[in-house]
């Protein structure tokens, strides 16, 4: 009788790919090789929320949110106060929300990726069963600001 082990790297290496099985989820790991250790973007979040629509400068170093500046606020809707002091996302942070609204169930929702760094660059969804659940988020100008990979 033959006795098969299976040592920790593959192990590893088989969780790893169950873990890849969507492509939000194979594009967060890419992400996450080639993720910089300082970054800047822009991005907007629409929806039937505070602040829809206005534009953010967001800096980031590490994991961390380290600066938050509004670029443009001529399409946001109302409550824009509201949305200054809202948390912001790091790119990490933003396939974090796109996974909560898909595990939500029911929810259609579709993404497209920066080809190199692997982050969202715009993502749309909404749930069929409610009212006003449309959103968007879109990413842009992401740069590297030193530090290296991460």
């Amino acid at each position: 009788m033959r006795r098969f082990h299976i040592g920790i790297p593959l192990a590893w290496s088989m969780a790893s790919l169950l873990a890849c099985g969507t492509p939000l989820a194979r594009e967060r790991l890419a992400w996450e090789h080639r993720r910089p250790a300082a970054y800047t973007f822009e991005y907007t979040y629409a929806c039937f929320c505070p602040g829809s629509g206005a534009w953010w400068r967001i800096a980031v170093e590490g994991d961390s949110v380290t600066r938050t500046e509004l670029m443009d606020s001529s399409q946001a809707g109302r409550g824009l106060n509201d949305a200054r002091t809202m948390h912001h996302p790091t790119l990490t942070g933003l396939f974090d929300q796109i996974a909560s609204r898909a595990a939500a169930g029911g929810e259609i929702y579709s993404v497209t990726y920066d080809p190199i760094l692997h982050y969202p660059v715009r993502a749309q969804g909404r749930d069929p069963t409610r009212t006003d659940s449309r959103w968007t988020i879109e990413v842009r100008n992401v740069q590297t600001t030193g530090g290296g990979a991460k």
